[in-house]
């Protein structure tokens, strides 16, 4: 009786231990999976500011974003719509007559294709910022977008929206690429790939 006993209980602690081994082997699965789906929708996203900037209050704060980010990438989606109105904070550059700063600064800055045009942002929306020698407090955003990229910009009668991934570059005062006013303060946005700004994220 007791050799019968012994056989018989030989399998059971063996399915024991098989069942004990797949539940652990399913739980770090699991558990695997969920980190996963975690890193990809927390850690890979990088900071971001959206909304429109026509606003002194939505401008400062965009210029602030962009400013504490320096050397990071970010997403932007932004728009700046300050139609015809001659008090705004936000202007798109390249209604002059002539050649226009964003055509010259284009010639010396987008060498690879890219397109390039210039949000200009300012502190004061009583200043006229088209006239830009009036607008002291000024700040330029050079916006280049490699026909590569997944980076969206439109401009509609001096309207823009932007969207997609940059990285920043704050270059600060009298830095405008092939000259402009002293006292403007410049800022460079590179459009990077969808995927490289998730993992810089």
């Amino acid at each position: 009786m007791g050799d019968v006993n012994s056989t018989a209980s030989g399998p059971s602690r063996g399915a024991a231990v098989g069942a004990a081994i797949a539940a652990v082997a399913a739980l770090i699965g699991i558990v695997t999976g969920v980190i996963a789906i975690y890193q990809f929708v927390s850690d890979d996203e990088p900071p971001g500011f959206e909304g429109d900037v026509t606003a002194v209050a939505a401008s400062r704060d965009l210029r602030a974003f962009l400013r504490d980010h320096d050397g990071q990438v970010i997403h932007l989606d932004i728009r700046c719509e300050p139609g015809d109105s001659e008090e705004t904070a936000c202007a798109h550059e390249g209604a002059t007559e002539g050649e226009s700063i964003e055509e010259a600064l284009a010639a010396s800055v987008a060498q690879d294709g890219s397109a390039y045009t210039i949000l200009m942002l300012t502190e004061d929306a009583s200043c006229r910022i088209r006239a830009l020698a009036d607008c002291r407090d000024a700040y330029w955003v050079g916006v280049l977008i490699h026909p590569s990229m997944e980076a969206q910009l439109r401009n509609f009668g001096g309207n823009i929206a932007m969207k997609g991934y940059f990285t920043v570059t704050v270059l600060g005062n009298g830095h405008v690429p092939g000259g402009g006013p002293p006292w403007i303060n410049y800022i460079e946005l590179r459009a990077v790939h969808n995927t490289d700004a998730r993992r810089a994220g």
